[in-house]
């Protein structure tokens, strides 16, 4: 599966979870919503008949005494003198309580006949059954639902429950609340209405989900191109680049975050391998023009000797010809294939005393040049491949013997992160000082001696990986030539600090 369809299927994935669960949390909280609604109605009717039913058993305080759950309407002293009432009205408490016996009761008989609501209530064996008003009353609210056969439903005394039932077919919603006396006040509403509304809120929301998941993958699609493109275009430059073998491929190293990061190393990566594809096509022109010159000389020696002509002092002359130039390409050779694999050198890096790698080198010049070596300097430790700076201090100190005068001192100084080699020679032309570490490079007067031209390009070589480089410089009693080590030992190059454990 592509980059790009798996963008596609993630930002789609998300944002179609994201607004089902919005959709999903709107419908929860709009169901909740219109139940609480129904609940409220429902509880609302139950005690607007709870009510009435006292109201009644008040009015009827007077002639039969007291209700059993409330006391009478107050004392026959506040209902005020008969005299200043009208013949026939009943006192104003009663009127008063008449009128709102009647608005309560208009509300309840309009729910029930328009089948709003269907209206149980059952009298207890404690309830004031044998008041007639209050038998009328239960008769009034009973009878547009007497023939309806209600679920019976335990509820403690004085208790009551909210639930769903099914009456005659049809879900409802039933309040039921069961008196202190025992009456029991059930009051249900269909649930058809609710479940309309909600199943339209359903369509509305269907109808809003769809365009937005259909919108979350056209995002997605968007988005998925818009960041697969740089990896392809990436992935082709490398396929181009494998196929054909071709590093100056173009592609954008501009993209935001890691995309860019990823084509700007890819990037450098090329560019690398370009130098170093170019620093190798230079190595081996540069060592089959130096290796032709003694392979040449070899030649000629070897077919004056096949005449058989030479005489026995020109033959020996040849012959040492022929062993010198030998020497001499095997030293190139040697050179060369150091100078080339020195960037696989797998050796450690470990915390090592300059100068005692200089002391070591300076042992070894002595005995085999017989060379007057002074080390200078205080303990210096770096974290370095020893070997390797050891054959660099070794080959500024062949330079030194080979090109300073004879019977001078030769002195090493080694310094915080830097090594110099100082002989007392003639100085080297400023224009030769700018290429001395190339390879192959060789001033005017080292042409005549022995050499490749190699041993300061090695010496700059190892510098480098140890993330520091050669120098050279003359002064007044000599020349100086060294090479300065990165502080700390903290080595740049991949092929050094692969091998730092």
């Amino acid at each position: 599966m592509s980059l790009r369809v798996q963008t596609i299927l993630v930002i789609a994935g998300l944002t179609t979870v994201a607004a089902l669960a919005a959709g999903f949390g709107a419908y929860a909280l709009a169901s909740r919503e219109e139940f609480r609604t129904i609940d409220a109605f429902l509880a609302g009717r139950a005690h607007s008949i709870e009510v009435l039913l006292e109201t009644v058993d008040d009015l009827a305080g007077p002639e039969r005494g007291p209700s059993p759950r409330n006391p009478p309407i107050g004392p026959v002293g506040d209902q005020g003198p008969p005299e200043l009432r009208p013949a026939g009205s009943p006192p104003p408490e009663r009127a008063r309580d008449d009128a709102f016996l009647s608005l309560r009761l208009g509300v309840i008989v309009d729910d029930v006949a328009g089948g709003a609501v269907v209206v149980r209530v059952t009298e207890g064996a404690g309830g004031a059954a044998e008041d007639p008003a209050r038998r009328l009353l239960v008769d009034l609210i009973n009878t547009p639902s007497v023939d309806v056969e209600l679920p019976a439903i335990a509820v403690p005394l004085g208790g009551d429950e909210m639930l769903n039932v099914d009456i005659d077919g049809t879900e409802h919603r039933m309040y039921v609340k069961l008196l202190n006396d025992g009456t029991t006040i059930n009051v249900a509403r269909s649930l058809d209405e609710a479940q309309s509304t909600l199943a339209g809120l359903r369509r509305h929301l269907g109808l809003v989900l769809v365009p937005v998941i259909m919108l979350s993958i056209a995002l997605g699609f968007l988005a998925a191109r818009r960041l697969s493109r740089p990896l392809e275009t990436l992935s082709e430059s490398a396929g181009r680049v494998a196929l054909t073998g071709e590093l100056d491929v173009d592609f954008r190293t501009d993209a935001p975050g890691e995309v860019g990061s990823v084509a700007r190393s890819f990037r450098s990566m090329l560019d690398s391998l370009s130098a170093s594809r170019e620093e190798q096509r230079r190595l081996v022109a540069n060592a089959g023009h130096e290796l032709r010159t003694p392979l040449t000389a070899l030649r000629m020696n070897a077919d004056l000797l096949s005449t058989g002509r030479l005489t026995e002092a020109d033959a020996e002359v040849a012959l040492a010809a022929i062993s010198a130039e030998t020497r001499e390409l095997s030293s190139l050779t040697g050179e060369l294939v150091e100078l080339a694999t020195v960037a696989a050198d797998v050796e450690h890096c470990v915390s090592t005393d300059l100068r005692e790698i200089a002391e070591r080198v300076a042992d070894r010049a002595r005995r085999r040049h017989g060379a007057e070596v002074i080390v200078e300097g205080r303990v210096s430790r770096a974290l370095v491949q020893p070997s390797r700076i050891e054959r660099a201090i070794t080959n500024l100190l062949d330079n030194a013997v080979k090109f300073g005068p004879p019977d001078t001192p030769i002195t090493i100084r080694v310094d915080s992160g830097s090594v110099a080699v100082i002989d007392g020679g003639t100085g080297i032309d400023e224009g030769d000082i700018g290429r001395l570490f190339e390879r192959f490079y060789r001033s005017a007067p080292a042409r005549s001696l022995p050499g490749s031209g190699l041993g300061l390009a090695i010496v700059d070589k190892v510098a480098r990986d140890h993330g520091g480089g050669g120098f050279a410089r003359n002064h007044a009693n000599g020349v100086t030539v060294g090479f300065t080590l990165q502080p700390l030992g903290i080595v740049h190059r991949e092929s050094a600090s692969a091998s730092i454990r």
